[in-house]
C-alpha cells in the first residue's frame, strides 16, 4: 500500500497569477474554479449550488471542455476557491497540495464509490509523500 498518487507535488505548481492569465481573469478578480471530471449534469449542480457574491468570477473546467486544462492540479493555486466533487483525484490533489482550506467538496451518489464516506474518513489525514513519487523510485530501482 502507498500514499494517493498526485499528479504534481506543491514545489511544482504554477505560480498563482498563471491561473487567472490563462484563462484571460483580471488578476484583481476574486477567482472560484469548478473543477469536474466526473457524471456529466454534476458540474452544473456544483455551479447551481453555490451562493457568491456577484463580482467574483465562476469559471468551470471540466474533462469534456474542448480543449480542457487537464492535468488541473498544477494550476489549483490560481484560485481563489475551489469547488469540486471528493472522488478521488479532486480530493487526494487538494489535500496533497495544501488547498483544503479554500476548497469546498460536495459528495455525489456514485455507483461503487462512497465520497461522502471519503469526506468524512479521510478529512483528517495528510500523507507523509505523494504515491507517484514512490511509485517513479521503484521503477527507476528496478
Amino acid at each position: 500500500m502507498i500514499a494517493p498518487v498526485v499528479v504534481c507535488n506543491p514545489d511544482e505548481l504554477h505560480p498563482p497569477q498563471a491561473l487567472k492569465e490563462r484563462l484571460g481573469i483580471d488578476p484583481g478578480r476574486r477567482l472560484t474554479l469548478i473543477l469536474h471530471g466526473g457524471v456529466q449534469g454534476e458540474a452544473e449542480a456544483l455551479r447551481r449550488d453555490l451562493s457568491l457574491p456577484a463580482e467574483e468570477v465562476i469559471h468551470a473546467l471540466t474533462l469534456r471542455d474542448p480543449a480542457p486544462l487537464f492535468p488541473a492540479a498544477p494550476w489549483l493555486l490560481g484560485a481563489d476557491r475551489l469547488v469540486g466533487g471528493t472522488g478521488y483525484n479532486f480530493y487526494r490533489e487538494t489535500a496533497w497540495l495544501g488547498l483544503r482550506e479554500r476548497t469546498l467538496y460536495r459528495p455525489f451518489r456514485r455507483g461503487g464509490e462512497d465520497t461522502a464516506w471519503r469526506l468524512r474518513a479521510c478529512a483528517a489525514i495528510q500523507p507523509g509523500y505523494n504515491g507517484a513519487d514512490w511509485l517513479a523510485r521503484a521503477a527507476l530501482a528496478g
